[in-house]
Formats: structure tokens, sequence, C-alpha cells
């Protein structure tokens, strides 16, 4: 993960992207309380495995439990 990251880093200051992609087995998740339904971005997002990010909307009821 953290080369893929320094990759795309080094690519950026080279021109050849504009943005950094999220490495490969990992998801932007909105942490709890800034979910994007209450209008929060990917500024209030972190990091996550897939499978802990599915995880954590298995026990939020699919985003349908509101804190």
């Amino acid at each position: 993960m953290h080369g893929e990251i320094k990759r795309d880093m080094n690519e950026i200051k080279q021109g050849k992207r504009p943005t950094i992609r999220v490495p490969q087995g990992y998801q932007l998740a909105h942490r709890r309380g800034f979910e994007a339904r209450k209008g929060y971005g990917y500024r209030y997002s972190d990091l996550q495995m897939i499978k802990n990010h599915r995880t954590q909307h298995k026990y939020d009821n699919y985003g349908r439990i509101r804190y």
C-alpha cells in the first residue's frame, strides 16, 4: 500500500497523474457521524480495508441507523 501511494505522489510531481488513487483492496470510508447522506464529503473519510468497511455497514444496517 505504501509503495502504491508513494508511486502516485512521484507521478503527480512529474505531471503524469492528477490525483492519488485508492490502493487495491481498500476503500475510502466515511467516519461514523460524518456519512455522505448527511452531506459530508471525502474530507471526512479514511482508507479502510474492504472487508472491514463491509462489516461496519453490516452493524449500522447498511447506513440506515443514524448516530
